[in-house]
């Protein structure tokens, strides 16, 4: 499957961006759907996006992971990519067993759709207020 999405983003950037952002923004009207895909073409490259998306498909970040151990922390939400990846349950199922050092942080709404709530997290990770 992932492998498919590479090819349509190599063909047809756009029409592979439309899917993986309507479902990971169900509240996202047309419009702001329209918008988004537009900054995203606008703002990286498609010959970029596509050997990034190859890099990371052949990436084995296990290892490096488990050498981070506690110093790892991985934010998750219910809406994490749609329907690419497993129900939250099943991937904190997962993230537990292999890199059980890792903290978990769940966000609420998206981590992608709702940055404010990740910067929340990353400032209370960093001792960081944003005040400067």
């Amino acid at each position: 499957m992932l492998d498919a999405f590479i090819e349509q983003l190599a063909t047809d950037y756009r029409g592979a961006m439309r899917p993986l952002l309507s479902v990971a923004n169900p509240q996202s009207s047309e419009q702001e759907i329209r918008e988004r895909i537009d900054t995203q073409v606008a703002y990286v490259p498609q010959d970029v996006l596509v050997e990034r998306i190859r890099a990371w498909k052949d990436d084995e970040p296990g290892e490096i992971g488990k050498a981070l151990g506690e110093r790892l922390w991985l934010l998750t939400s219910p809406d994490t990519a749609g329907p690419w990846f497993p129900s939250p349950e099943t991937l904190n199922d997962v993230l537990r067993r292999l890199l059980p050092e890792a903290h978990r942080v769940a966000v609420e709404d998206g981590i992608v759709t709702r940055p404010e709530l990740t910067a929340t997290v990353v400032r209370g990770i960093t001792g960081r207020d944003g005040a400067g």
